[in-house]
């Protein structure tokens, strides 16, 4: 079968994907852009279904690679804009900024993340295996909290076995 938009799917070691992703990730997509009026094209699909499918939260430049294998004559700005739509818009979320580029991520469910501070890789973890953490009273009467999220920041498994014993804690 020949490799469209449709039936994307990549696996490599720099960019993991969940290959079992749904149709219904497609519609709630579709359904969350009609809801806020954003035009749903062929590319928008596309960018969104890479972003989905993806356990790395790629940046615009990764999308744009991706992108460009079916739409060679996509432009990287093209990606930003859309990206930051679909953000401004509540269909993809930036994650929290570790440095440039910025990451994008199509969970917008409540999860926290684990940033490995040595290759840059970011994962999403479920909020069950944290549990639930209190707002101290002196933030709540400072501010009005929003959503509640954890940042783990440590070197993964990969980075530690070719990292020296000197560089590690």
């Amino acid at each position: 079968m020949p490799i469209s938009p449709l039936n994307y799917s990549r696996h490599s070691n720099n960019y993991l994907v969940d290959t079992m992703t749904n149709a219904s990730s497609q519609n709630d997509f579709t359904h969350k852009c009609n809801a806020k009026g954003i035009k749903v094209t062929p590319q928008r699909a596309l960018i969104y279904k890479i972003l989905s499918e993806s356990k790395l939260h790629p940046s615009a430049e990764q999308v744009y690679k991706d992108l460009t294998e079916f739409f060679p004559n996509a432009s990287l700005d093209t990606v930003y804009r859309t990206l930051k739509t679909f953000a401004d818009a509540g269909i993809v979320e930036c994650v929290e900024s570790f440095g440039p580029p910025a990451r994008y991520d199509a969970n917008t469910a409540s999860h926290h993340h684990i940033h490995c501070i040595n290759c840059g890789k970011i994962l999403d973890i479920d909020k069950s295996e944290l549990g639930e953490f209190d707002v101290p009273q002196s933030f709540i009467k400072k501010y009005c909290i929003q959503r509640k999220r954890l940042l783990l920041e440590g070197i993964c498994l990969p980075c530690q076995k070719d990292a020296p014993a000197e560089n590690l804690p």
